[in-house]
């Protein structure tokens, strides 16, 4: 512009009068503006002082009206250039900050689901404990149980076979309930093994016909005590 409007002989006295333009890329535009209105300010000064011949300036008032043209234009040219390249920042930053809290709740959401995969598998280990622990109780217990159980029919097997003293006819028949009772209470021990056996998948089944009769009459002598005593 200095040399459109000047020449390049006398627009090499006055290319120090665009540095103000600088001052929109270091300071903003407030302070670009500023510096531009102090620039324009410094040459009516000094076409005044030249118009008052205290001063001589090698410069027409053409010149120097160009020269502010020129001068201004340049100012807002950088000016506007300065709002578009702030526009494009604050948009990259908004869309950085924006990237920067995405990234963030990924992280979250990445750290929520380690914790409930180790929630999990915590929670599948003391399950397996607490199923393991159960097998260790059921089989102590069954043994337990069996050990007395074991005796009681023993003892009543030896007062149902006694020839020396047998027993009466009445007393006989309540030593056999006690023995199907047992015998079926052994039963139900050895079916507490059987849920073990199930769980570690060694349960072997044998399928067959049961006779519906004798199971019938063992059930009935069973209960059939506990009906009278209510006298159903």
């Amino acid at each position: 512009f200095l040399l459109v409007t000047g020449g390049p002989d006398k627009s090499g006295h006055l290319w120090w009068f665009c540095l103000p333009a600088g001052a929109f890329f270091l300071k903003g535009p407030r302070v670009g503006w500023t510096w531009t209105g102090a620039g324009i300010a410094e040459i009516f000064l000094l076409a005044g002082l030249n118009q008052a011949g205290l001063i001589t300036l090698p410069y027409s008032n053409v010149f120097l009206i160009r020269f502010m043209a020129s001068f201004i234009l340049v100012s807002l040219l950088t000016w506007v250039y300065e709002n578009i390249r702030h526009d494009y920042e604050t948009i990259i930053e908004r869309r950085n900050r924006e990237w920067q809290e995405a990234n963030h709740q990924l992280m979250l959401e990445i750290q929520e689901r380690l914790k409930a995969e180790e929630g999990m598998q915590a929670a599948r280990q003391e399950a397996e404990r607490a199923n393991q622990a159960k097998s260790e109780f059921l089989s102590r217990m069954s043994h337990e149980l069996r050990t007395p159980m074991n005796s009681i029919l023993g003892f009543a097997q030896l007062m149902d076979y006694d020839s020396t003293t047998p027993l009466p006819a009445t007393h006989k028949e309540s030593v056999q309930h006690i023995l199907r009772g047992g015998r079926h209470l052994v039963g139900l021990i050895n079916e507490v093994l059987d849920l073990a056996r199930i769980e570690a998948g060694r349960m072997a089944l044998a399928l067959g016909s049961v006779p519906l009769g004798p199971l019938l009459d063992e059930v009935l002598a069973s209960i059939g005590p506990l009906a009278e005593g209510r006298q159903i």
